[in-house]
This record gives C-alpha cells, sequence and structure tokens, in this order.
C-alpha cells in the first residue's frame, strides 16, 4: 500500500487528541506580520504545519465605539484614533517581508488619558471573514477556533456535568511613557450555556499597570 502523508491539518489535529501523527508537527503559531497574500506566507505555510489564528470581526482591545481614520502615505498606513479629549496617530511601516509600528498612538501620559477616555461596548463578532479564511486555509494549517467549537463545549459538559462554561481571553499591550513601562491589559470572558450554546453573560475588564523604572546601583 503506498505511504499518504498527513496534510498539515490532519497532523496538528492527531497531535492535539493525543494520536500518533505521521511525523512531529512544526507548528508556528501565525504568521507574525507577514503579508498573509504574499509570498513569503506562502512558503510559510507550505513547508510547516501552522496554527493560523483567524478573528471573528471588530476590535476586542477598543471595542465597536471607537472612530478611526486610516490613509496611506507611501508605505505607512497612519490612523488616526478619535477621542473625547483629542485625536490620536499611529502610523506602520510596511516591507514586502513584514510590517512594524513606527509611531505608537500613546506616546505620553496624556496620550493614554485620551485612549481609556473612549467610551468601551464590545464587538460584535461575526464569522463570515473566520470561515472563509479557515476555507483559504484548507488543509495547510488549522485555525485554533476549530477545536474550541460548540462541539468541543458539548464534550466538555458531558464529561464535567457543567451546566455553564467560562471562556475568554486575556490580551495585553505594551507602551513606554516618558522612559516609564505600561501595560494594558484587557479581560473578555463569556458564560455559555452547555445545553443551548447561548451567552448568558459577557463581561469586560481593563487593567492599566506601571512597571517601576530600575533605580541605577549606586
Amino acid at each position: 500500500m503506498a505511504y499518504t502523508p498527513m496534510t498539515s491539518r490532519e497532523r496538528l489535529l492527531s497531535a492535539i487528541a493525543h494520536g500518533r501523527p505521521d511525523r512531529v508537527p512544526v507548528g508556528p503559531f501565525g504568521l507574525g506580520r507577514l503579508d498573509h497574500g504574499g509570498k513569503v506566507a506562502a512558503e510559510l505555510i507550505a513547508k510547516t504545519d501552522p496554527f493560523i489564528p483567524v478573528g471573528i470581526g471588530g476590535n476586542a482591545f477598543m471595542g465597536q465605539l471607537v472612530e478611526t481614520e486610516s490613509v496611506q502615505e507611501g508605505n505607512d498606513t497612519v490612523t488616526t484614533i478619535f477621542t473625547p479629549k483629542g485625536n490620536l496617530t499611529q502610523r506602520r511601516r510596511r516591507t514586502y517581508i513584514t510590517s512594524y509600528m513606527v509611531e505608537f498612538a500613546c506616546k505620553n501620559a496624556e496620550d493614554v488619558g485620551k485612549y481609556l477616555s473612549i467610551p468601551y461596548k464590545p464587538s460584535e463578532p461575526n464569522v463570515d471573514a473566520f470561515l472563509t479564511r479557515r476555507d483559504e486555509i484548507g488543509e495547510e494549517g488549522l485555525a485554533p477556533q476549530e477545536y474550541a467549537s460548540r462541539e468541543t463545549i458539548k464534550r466538555i459538559s458531558a464529561r464535567t456535568g457543567a451546566k455553564f462554561i467560562l471562556v475568554g481571553a486575556i490580551k495585553s499591550t505594551t507602551d513606554k511613557i516618558q522612559g516609564a513601562e505600561v501595560v494594558y491589559y484587557q479581560t473578555d470572558l463569556e458564560m455559555i450555556n452547555t445545553k443551548t450554546l447561548t451567552k448568558v453573560w459577557v463581561g469586560t475588564r481593563k487593567i492599566t499597570k506601571e512597571i517601576p523604572r530600575k533605580k541605577p546601583k549606586s
């Protein structure tokens, strides 16, 4: 019988299920700042077994009430963030391989105040983009949301007898303001009824933590 190697998706799912894949998966998480439609990203996907995170629409960190405007200036995307206390500007530069931030929105304590003044309302999920991207990936990789599905929730419920399950994520961004390091945390939590698979509670909280500067040794 001719040997048929596993696809990247089959290999990753086998490893996640504690099975025996045909070889150890080489699974980078995501494509970083690569152009997802570019040649370098295509080569990475073809030669590895990647996890490819796909969003479900909206901006989970800033919510759906934030207003922004982006313009292209050469290789730079300049985004203006409108806040009740004044506008913020950030600039991202793209090369033929990757992209990187060259100007952050928060440059000082005043900018942090502007950012935190943005009214917050959680984004409404839209799975259309996820389904489209998952179809594009096909057998070349695995979108992590695939194994955090409704079927997974049902299996957890059957195994534990739980009537509700709490799922969520913690995200963070780090910035430097006047030499001090500031970390912005956001938790997004959802409580799901395991029988009806409906959300019965949604909670979001933002936390800002300043990391003190290290005192020079005397």
